[in-house]
């Protein structure tokens, strides 16, 4: 299988498989907090905001604050996607364009 790579100005490639990773780390984390029946799925398409969606505003938050911390171990940059470089709407439509959009803000 081939791996897709992302190249940051100052960091090594990061590949989405490892962003992939780290967020399914946070949504174990985020579980843990969860009672069994608002548990998150590990999957790219796992809704996580719209009509369909499951979680509510303090699992959201506390989700992206999870993915914070995650990508802090796994890729050494800090990133605050509450308020500096925040998410756009769409990029928390599943846990797929969550991927999308972290990669694209760790090759930034």
């Amino acid at each position: 299988m081939k791996s897709h790579k992302i190249k940051s100005n100052h960091n090594p490639p990061i590949c989405r498989e490892a962003v992939s990773a780290a967020i399914f780390r946070a949504v174990d984390t985020l579980n843990d907090t969860l009672a069994k029946t608002q548990q998150v799925k590990k999957s790219g398409d796992t809704v996580l905001i719209d009509s369909k969606g499951s979680l509510d505003s303090m699992a959201l938050v506390n989700l992206i604050v999870f993915v914070e911390d995650e990508l802090a171990q796994a890729f050494g940059r800090q990133l605050d996607l509450t308020g500096g470089d925040p998410f756009q709407e769409q990029d928390l439509k599943t846990l797929g364009s969550m991927t999308e959009a972290l990669c694209r803000k760790l090759a930034a």
